[in-house]
């Protein structure tokens, strides 16, 4: 078959305008833009210099300059005084916006439940997400009983699946393929979470299937247990993720099965307020 370009004798049928190529060339542009806030958001908290972009986007040192710059100018991201850009102001006001909006009010539709699972446990309890197509969670909200005090992760911050109890459901919720993958990704972070290996999350993986519930000591914050369940949507894919976290000194067995119990007393509540409040926007709790 001949491949070679034909001869131009007049403008094709379809022939695109400059107009039309403008406008091509502009939803490039800002496709490009928003790959490099995604690949920011799923960095670490110190942000990442030019050459990292470069690397993890595939595009020209030249074209990820440019959109650096248009995107500081906007606000969304930083450049700090050590050349590394992080995301900026205009992203916390959107992520503030948007935790308040009535479609995404996580707290609003199921914070009597899981006040009422943090009074019933006196323990901290958090509800967390997916992030994006990536192997990364993180948590959305935090709950606290009057007597206790927040232990776990901080609120808003990017971990791998598998580190946290919340995330460990998640990722046990996933079929055995997806979850292999998601753990092969973030093999080079693992380690930093309490030398957390693969074959260690792939064994914690299995035993979540086997029970219906996460465990995990020493993953995202040292000296922490947490105990999580994952709330699954009408397509049995996560929605989100509950857990409960305590010093590991407290989290005898006895505490983790009363947990269990709790969370399970919780589940159809949960699950309820969530397919009822998301059912037309379910691909923001589970994406694909």
């Amino acid at each position: 078959m001949d491949f070679a370009p034909r001869e131009n004798n007049g403008p094709p049928h379809g022939k695109r305008s400059d107009a039309t190529e403008a406008g091509l060339l502009r939803t490039r542009s800002v496709s490009r833009a928003l790959t490099l806030v995604k690949v920011l958001l799923e960095s670490d908290q110190n942000g990442l210099r030019l050459s990292e972009f470069v690397e993890l986007t595939g595009n020209s040192k030249t074209t990820t300059h440019r959109l650096l710059q248009e995107l500081v100018a906007s606000g969304l991201v930083v450049r700090d005084l050590n050349d590394r850009f992080c995301l900026g102001p205009l992203a916390y006001q959107l992520g503030v916006r948007a935790t308040n909006e009535a479609n995404y009010n996580l707290q609003g539709i199921c914070g009597s439940v899981l006040n009422r699972i943090a009074e019933y446990t006196g323990e901290t309890v958090f509800l967390g997400i997916r992030s994006g197509q990536t192997g990364l969670f993180t948590v959305d909200r935090v709950f606290r009983s009057k007597t206790s005090r927040i232990v776990g992760p901080p609120q808003g911050l990017l971990y791998p699946l598998g580190v946290a109890a919340g995330g460990l459901a998640v990722l046990a919720c996933l079929n055995e393929d997806l979850s292999n993958e998601i753990i092969s990704f973030n093999t080079d972070r693992l380690a930093s979470y309490g030398g957390l290996s693969p074959d260690r999350v792939s064994g914690l993986v299995y035993e979540t299937r086997d029970t219906g519930y996460s465990y995990i000591e020493n993953g995202a914050v040292p000296g922490v247990a947490s105990v999580g369940m994952a709330i699954r949507g009408i397509s049995a894919l996560p929605m989100v993720a509950v857990s409960v976290a305590a010093p590991i000194q407290r989290m005898t067995v006895a505490r983790r099965s009363s947990i269990q119990s709790i969370l399970n007393a919780e589940y159809d509540e949960l699950r309820t307020l969530l397919i009822r409040n998301f059912k037309p926007l379910l691909g923001i709790l589970q994406p694909h």
